[in-house]
């Protein structure tokens, strides 16, 4: 059995927890950086590009009670592509060193992240618990007090069989996976979107969506609110889709813009309040004072059984990569993934 604690990569936030380690305890922290060994005495002999999605590949730990992992096994965990893979680097790390820190989550800085791994649950605990979990983002985010713990986890046998988020590639629609994952033929589900008629006596429907002679119907229009930091500056309006089969689903997601819409899926009968809410939260905030999905984890599940979320890294012209599925059930999180659907889905990280 092992422990993990997900978090997001933020060098200033790492390198308080490993001070405030470096005082509480008496041992040694290795660090292995680019292929070499080091002591890490002080913070200064943390190189400053770790934090940044492209940093050589890094370890820290605390001692290795076996031979040092493979270079193989460290320079995968930033691309692990399929869960057999994750479930070896997490194992494999947790018998060979008391503890152990490494990058996870890819290459997007919405993404960027970190594990924490022990087979020791106080170990885990500790280095939880030794800071706070939030912290102002400058220079990334201006939304104070960013929560950057992911997620934390007791394994027994396979990670892969708790997790409950994962992120992947999003080249070409993949809406077949996703009704057929989530069996949205007997349970329907919501899109929601800026894409809809703003208008709602002269408006048309997004051109893509009268092209594929989408059949849906509106479920109602909605508000929720804008922040700047701490301040309200208004509202943005979405619209709650509900597509009647599977081929209108599957024209709905697509996206003929370059400009980021608001644009998520849940299941039918979520509760609209609580989707305000989240929304306020992940998509309330101007272009570029947004951060990442995976800060709201736990307002995402008090909000839907499962949330799939198009295309949520976008930092940039073009930068349309990185897709989000969040799921209570482990179980449809594994599904999802195992489908055998010719959609060009490539799997990056879990959480």
């Amino acid at each position: 059995m092992y422990y993990l604690a997900f978090f997001l990569n933020y060098r200033p936030f790492l390198a308080q927890k490993l001070n405030n380690l470096l005082s509480y305890s008496n041992l040694s922290i290795f660090l292995n950086y680019n292929g070499k060994n080091s002591v890490l005495n002080t913070l200064e002999d943390l190189p400053k590009t770790i934090g940044y999605p492209s940093s050589p590949m890094w370890l820290i730990y605390s001692s290795f009670s076996k031979k040092s992992p493979n270079s193989s096994l460290l320079s995968s965990s930033l691309s692990q592509g399929n869960f057999s893979k994750i479930d070896e680097i997490l194992s494999e790390l947790s018998e060979k060193s008391t503890w152990s820190i490494i990058p996870w989550g890819g290459n997007d800085i919405r993404f960027n992240s970190f594990v924490f791994i022990s087979k020791d649950q106080s170990l885990r605990n500790l280095f939880i618990n030794i800071s706070s979990n939030s912290m102002d983002l400058e220079g990334i985010a201006q939304i104070p007090k960013t929560n950057l713990l992911i997620s934390e986890y007791d394994v027994l046998d396979k990670f892969s069989h708790l997790t409950q988020v994962i992120t992947f590639h999003q080249d070409e629609n993949i809406g077949k996976r996703v009704w057929s994952a989530c069996d949205c033929k007997k349970n329907a589900p919501w899109i929601i979107t800026t894409s809809f008629y703003e208008d709602e006596e002269d408006g048309e429907p997004p051109f893509l969506w009268e092209e594929a002679k989408a059949s849906y119907h509106l479920i109602q229009n909605f508000d929720f609110t804008i922040y700047n930091q701490r301040m309200s500056l208004g509202c943005q309006k979405v619209g709650v889709y509900q597509p009647d089969d599977i081929q209108s689903f599957i024209s709905m997601l697509k996206l003929d813009s370059t400009e980021p819409d608001t644009l998520i899926v849940v299941p039918k009968n979520t509760n609209i309040e609580l989707i305000k809410n989240l929304l306020s939260k992940t998509q309330g905030h101007p272009l570029y004072e947004t951060f990442s999905y995976l800060s709201y984890l736990e307002d995402i599940f008090k909000t839907t059984n499962w949330l799939y979320v198009i295309n949520s890294n976008f930092v940039g012209y073009g930068d349309y990569t990185y897709s989000l599925f969040v799921a209570r059930d482990n179980v449809l999180v594994r599904k999802f993934n195992e489908l055998n659907i010719d959609d060009n889905y490539q799997l990056i990280s879990c959480y």
